[in-house]
């Protein structure tokens, strides 16, 4: 399998190819039921409500994990084509929550980030990614054709920041420079899913989150680093 680039704008429908609409409206909702069911468990959790500044420092963190919980509760209710792993660095001072699909080849790093403009911070894990995955994509606007040969490809789906909703979702190509080869802002597009006899503007959501078992998720991640 080997995709050709012709331009910049070819990022963008490459994202969109290997991510179709029904896939990226997914997503876009997995986080955003992230976010609620992190406002949730803070509002829901005494001591956090009795110390405000507790609970505020807390949030993105809660934030990392409950969108974690979420997007795991949509692929094992089947509505998600990946697989998932939590990666850590050899420290376990830093996890990463990556998606896979079923042939690994393609790579998907969550991010929390404060600017749709960012892409993950710094990281060994991310450098190797975005290094070996650039190494064989690159944009010129010189050369017509560019290709990517058969190896994993690495994307991010950064969101964020300090709201109850997300403000962004984006799903994208980080370059070595620390931006975005291209990108889609996937919270600013229409949630529908394509069915043959036209457009079903809704989206499918996992109905039963058990706050238990998100509980029991995120203190399994707190034990784990």
């Amino acid at each position: 399998m080997s995709y050709v680039i012709q331009d910049h704008d070819a990022g963008q429908q490459l994202i969109k190819d290997l991510f179709g609409p029904r896939v990226r409206s997914l997503l876009n909702t997995a986080v955003g039921k992230g976010y609620e069911l992190a406002i949730q468990t803070k509002e829901n959790t005494n001591y956090l409500n009795y110390n405000k500044g507790r609970g505020n420092d807390i949030l993105p963190h809660l934030k990392n994990y409950s969108v974690e919980f979420s997007i795991i509760k949509y692929i094992e209710n089947g509505l998600l084509p990946y697989d998932f792993e939590i990666k850590y660095n050899s420290k376990r001072t830093a996890r990463y929550f990556v998606l896979f699909d079923a042939h690994r080849k393609i790579e998907l790093c969550v991010n929390q980030v404060n600017r749709k403009e960012k892409i993950g911070r710094p990281a060994y894990y991310r450098k190797q990614r975005i290094e070996s995955f650039n190494s064989y994509f690159t944009f010129s606007e010189n050369d017509n054709t560019k290709v990517i040969t058969d190896k994993p490809i690495y994307f991010e789906l950064n969101h964020g920041y300090q709201s109850i909703t997300p403000d962004f979702v984006v799903l994208g190509i980080p370059s070595k420079q620390g931006k975005w080869l291209d990108k889609v802002e996937i919270s600013r597009e229409i949630n529908h899913i394509p069915l043959n006899g036209g457009i079903k503007t809704t989206i499918e959501e996992v109905k039963d989150f058990n706050f238990e078992e998100l509980q029991e998720y995120i203190e399994e991640s707190e034990r784990n680093g």
